[in-house]
């Protein structure tokens, strides 16, 4: 567990992550995963391709979250579009060079034959 998260859950009283409700343990959850991501990244030399396998993983989990809870409040379902909506831009940012270079060398294959 992330020290820091571990020092939220002492100073609330908290012992174990089971003392939480089910709303709390998701969140929990979620931040737990971020945190590691985050982790991971600091651990590693950040590449063009780390960022944006950490964006499709942020970007997962999102959707993940709409299709599993239902009960999303409408300012939540906006915040989360939000997020998506970033990281996908993010995403389709790193990869239009490449897309656009095989777009090209599509076009010309096609010239040739």
């Amino acid at each position: 567990m992330n020290k820091y998260l571990q020092a939220i859950l002492f100073k609330r009283g908290i012992d174990n992550v089971s003392q939480l409700r089910a709303d709390e343990k998701d969140e929990f959850a979620r931040l737990q995963r971020m945190t590691d991501r985050v982790h991971q990244l600091e651990t590693e030399f950040i590449t063009v391709e780390g960022i944006e396998k950490f964006c499709r993983k942020e970007k997962e989990e999102i959707e993940k979250q709409w299709h599993d809870n239902v009960d999303i409040t409408d300012k939540k379902e906006i915040y989360l579009k939000v997020q998506h909506k970033i990281y996908d831009s993010l995403i389709k940012y790193i990869k239009s060079p490449k897309a656009e270079r095989e777009q090209l060398i599509n076009y010309l294959e096609g010239l040739a034959k």
